[in-house]
């Protein structure tokens, strides 16, 4: 930033990190840091909205096992093959395997976040799709057993 001298109208450097803000809200990723960057790029900073759809995905995860497992009881019969076979073998293997693949999942999506799918969907938005789809099942699994 150059500012003039008052006496003698010679530039005047100053050093731009005295003159900043408190608040730079380019960090705060108001702005974005760079725009054009933003797509098909990792960052080092994700938004709380991605934190609460993650737990919720997270959440309904453990509710989903504890369901299927009450209305297996019930007389249900679970569809995925993968899950019936780890059902059958050990209910303990079963909720570690299917916590482990949904954390996992949901890491390698928040991670992936800015990345474009089909060249329009961000990979974000299919977090809260997945977020929105999963409370639905679970009203699903929860009108099942009521």
């Amino acid at each position: 930033m150059i500012k003039r001298n008052k006496m003698t109208g010679k530039p005047k450097y100053v050093d731009r990190r005295k003159t900043l803000a408190w608040i730079n809200h380019r960090h705060l990723g108001i702005d974005g840091r760079r725009s054009v960057d933003a797509v098909n790029r990792y960052v080092d900073w994700y938004r709380p909205g991605l934190l609460v759809a993650a737990l919720i995905i997270l959440t309904c995860s453990i509710l989903d096992a504890a369901l299927t497992l009450d209305l297996l009881s019930r007389g249900a019969s679970e569809l995925n093959i993968f899950m019936a076979v780890l059902i059958e073998k050990d209910i303990d293997q079963f909720f570690i395997i299917k916590l482990s693949l949904t954390c996992l999942s949901i890491v390698f999506l928040v991670v992936h976040k800015n990345f474009r799918i089909y060249n329009n969907f961000l990979v974000a938005h299919f977090i809260y799709l997945f977020a929105f789809l999963y409370t639905g099942l679970i009203g699903y699994e929860l009108l099942l057993l009521a």
